[in-house]
């Protein structure tokens, strides 16, 4: 209906409320309708509306608009319902749109980094089956030294005990 026009949603957006609250209240709900004629206005080539201060009431303000202008803010006056949902649909898609790029971002640096983790998970193996493996081998040449001890110790009770049979 109102295309990208920032106006349009920045009529909205300056109330600072949902359309269940400005739709029951008539002082919002009139001001919305205020800000969405001026943009029609601006859009149709048409003089925009004269400022109208949130503090002022919006029944004096009216009093400003011609008859035109004012017939354009009837107009938009009985839209409002869907006008105010519409907009807030629109707001939503984008919102929701926003979240689900930062989820898909948010999901990408999860899958990054568990690559991450699974390539240095890798090496940490592979580093623990060499540390290993090295254990094993100094257990093995620990176990054939030990035996070379018994062997060299049995030679030498030999040998002491050919030595004092030569004695």
């Amino acid at each position: 209906m109102f295309g990208s026009n920032v106006c349009w949603q920045n009529a909205y957006k300056n109330l600072f409320a949902g359309c269940s609250e400005i739709l029951a209240t008539n002082d919002k709900r009139s001001r919305l309708v205020w800000h969405l004629s001026d943009c029609f206005q601006r859009d149709s080539g048409r003089p925009s509306f004269p400022h109208c201060d949130s503090k002022t009431p919006i029944a004096k303000c009216l009093r400003n608009l011609d008859d035109l202008a004012h017939k354009v803010y009837l107009e938009f006056y009985l839209e409002t319902n869907s006008i105010c949902y519409q907009l807030q649909t629109h707001a939503f898609k984008h919102e929701t749109e926003r979240l689900v790029t930062e989820l898909k971002n948010s999901a990408q640096y999860v899958e990054d980094k568990l690559d991450s983790i699974e390539e240095k998970s890798d090496c940490l193996l592979q580093n623990s089956k060499q540390i290993s493996e090295s254990l094993e081998s100094v257990n093995s040449h620990t176990q054939l030294v030990a035996q070379t001890v018994k062997n060299v110790e049995g030679n030498i009770d030999v040998v002491l005990r050919h030595s004092k049979s030569v004695l």
